[in-house]
């Protein structure tokens, strides 16, 4: 089994999060991010308004679960991490070339991200 990602909850958690300055951002999403108690935490703002379908926003979701997982390490610092879409994904281009473009997208994102923060964590 792998590590343990909790989900953010609260409003008051987002909110923290959403006024800091973005971590990273790529293709449409950006990510923000606060210090975590026990385990990493993850949490989305993926309005329907930008990303239509429900099978998208799952996808994104399980995406960045699943990448986060593999990216982080066990000795990093626990963090909260919330995911946000800046653009929309049109429904057309989604089973083609803007589904792997999302993906990649995501992983570079947390790519940067997790990089920026095992440097800050060094120093």
């Amino acid at each position: 089994m792998g590590k343990r990602i909790g989900r953010l909850q609260t409003p008051e958690a987002f909110r923290q999060a959403l006024m800091t300055r973005p971590l990273s951002r790529s293709g449409g999403f950006s990510v923000y991010t606060i210090s975590s108690d026990e385990v990493d935490r993850l949490g989305f703002v993926l309005p329907k308004k930008l990303i239509r379908r429900a099978v998208q926003r799952n996808q994104i979701k399980r995406w960045s679960r699943e990448l986060l997982r593999t990216l982080k390490t066990d000795d990093s610092p626990k963090i909260a991490f919330v995911v946000r879409a800046n653009a929309a994904f049109p429904m057309p281009d989604w089973h083609g070339r803007g589904k792997q473009e999302a993906r990649l997208a995501l992983t570079l994102m947390f790519q940067k991200g997790l990089t920026l923060l095992n440097e800050r964590a060094v120093v």
